[in-house]
This record gives structure tokens, sequence and C-alpha cells, in this order.
């Protein structure tokens, strides 16, 4: 008797059973951080989301990108942001202080992108003590020189 293979999605969930999805628990969405963002915020970390690309062998995490994921200014006018210039900054400063991502590498320096990674601080997010680290910030356009050092040492 053949095996029947195992439906990942129904229909209202994508064309394709079995495809790709992005993972959000109800966790998640209860969080005091979840529940900070609005939902153009909610919106960039999904389509942050969907870039982490997990690589299993035999049922086992092998490797991801999950701290090497970059999206850009050009990326978030397609998605929709009018003014990518001013919105899309504030909102990433907004999912790194929520804790939802870090920044990881800046790329202002270099004229490259910014790369992020996936962060768990969200689930502190609110306690007392809780705090963002500095490392993980966007560079200020006032600290934009010194912040460069720290980061090319």
């Amino acid at each position: 008797m053949p095996k029947l293979k195992k439906q990942l999605h129904f229909d209202f969930e994508g064309r394709h059973h079995s495809g790709q999805f992005v993972k959000i628990t109800k966790d998640m969405m209860n969080s005091p951080a979840w529940k900070s963002l609005n939902f153009r915020q909610r919106g960039l970390y999904l389509e942050i989301k969907a870039k982490y690309k997990p690589k299993y062998l035999n049922g086992v995490l092998e490797s991801d990108n999950s701290k090497d994921i970059s999206f850009t200014r050009a990326e978030a006018k397609k998605m929709g942001y009018g003014d990518a210039n001013r919105t899309f900054p504030r909102d990433v400063d907004k999912l790194i202080e929520c804790g939802f991502i870090d920044l990881v590498t800046p790329g202002s320096f270099t004229r490259e992108p910014n790369i992020y990674g996936l962060s768990t601080r969200w689930q502190e997010f609110g306690k007392p003590g809780y705090d963002v680290p500095s490392k993980v910030k966007r560079p200020s356009r006032k600290n934009l020189h010194s912040e460069a050092a720290s980061y090319l040492q």
C-alpha cells in the first residue's frame, strides 16, 4: 500500500500544499512586544522572517541564516512603503527596539545592505530591566562616524 503524503497546508493557506511558510506562534502574537507593533511593522517582520531558510539533514537542523538576513530599502519600496527613506528605517528601529530583530552588520559604512538577525529578545520586552544593547541598534546619523569606528574594530 503506498504511503500517503502529509499535507502541510490547507487550500486557504496557499496553492502548494507543501510550500514554504512563515511561522508565527500564538505566544508571539499575544506578547506585549507584538502588540506594540503597528500593522505595517508586523508586515515588515513577516517579510524579513520569510527570508529565513533553515537547512535540515535527516530531520536535524544543520544550518540556517537566522543571523544573515538582508532587507533593503528597494525591497521595502516593492513591498509598498511609500516613503522608504523615512518610514522603513523607523519600522526597522521599532522591530529592533521590541526585540524581534538585531542589526548584525551595518552596511551604511560600506555601502552594502544591512544584515539583520532574528532575535528572541521580544520574550523579555516590557519586563523590568529590559534594555536594547547598543551593538544591535542601527547607527544614528548624529554618531555615524564614531559608531563606524567601533563596528569596524
